[in-house]
């Protein structure tokens, strides 16, 4: 008798555990206030020559809720790879050949580009034709992706190719 109402109070106790586990999960595709965080996929080769020309296309869709106002992608170094994109100057980048579409804007370093914004459910590509380095080896680089205006939008990817 006393054995099945151990058992009893042991189910029990596990049976509400699992309740309030998944009720205190977080939604990690849902920002603090509520707002949906882009999904973003890229293509790029996985092994190019040095000097090559390669189109990085990311494909950027917004799940929402809420509409993205203003579209940014970013890149920055990763750990000890050398970048493929780098910082440049005067609203230019030598590693950046060509952009589709035109952004609407360049940061001075040239490692900025902003686009028009996507509605809730609207997706978009957007391809950069990049300079590979003249180097051999893993080259990479760290591309947040997202709303321009929230920094609590942005999500990361990992743009990365083998010269060799």
């Amino acid at each position: 008798m006393i054995r099945t109402s151990v058992t009893r109070s042991l189910c029990a106790v596990l049976a509400g555990a699992a309740v309030l586990s998944t009720a205190c999960v977080a939604d990690t595709n849902v920002t603090d206030s509520g707002k949906g965080l882009p999904k973003v996929t890229v293509e790029f080769p996985e092994e190019v020559s040095p000097g090559d020309v390669a189109t990085a296309t990311f494909r950027i869709t917004n799940p929402g809720p809420e509409d993205i106002v203003g579209l940014a992608i970013t890149f920055a170094r990763v750990g000890n790879d050398t970048p493929i994109v780098d910082g440049g100057a005067k609203n230019q980048n030598p590693a950046v050949e060509g952009v589709d579409p035109e952004p609407l804007g360049v940061d001075l370093a040239g490692v900025v580009y902003r686009f028009p914004g996507l509605e809730e459910g609207e997706s978009t590509s957007i391809s950069f034709d990049l300079r590979i380095p003249q180097t051999t080896g893993v080259v990479a680089n760290s591309v947040t992706v997202g709303a321009a205006e929230e920094q609590e939008r942005l999500i990361g990817i990992r743009l990365e190719t083998t010269v060799g």
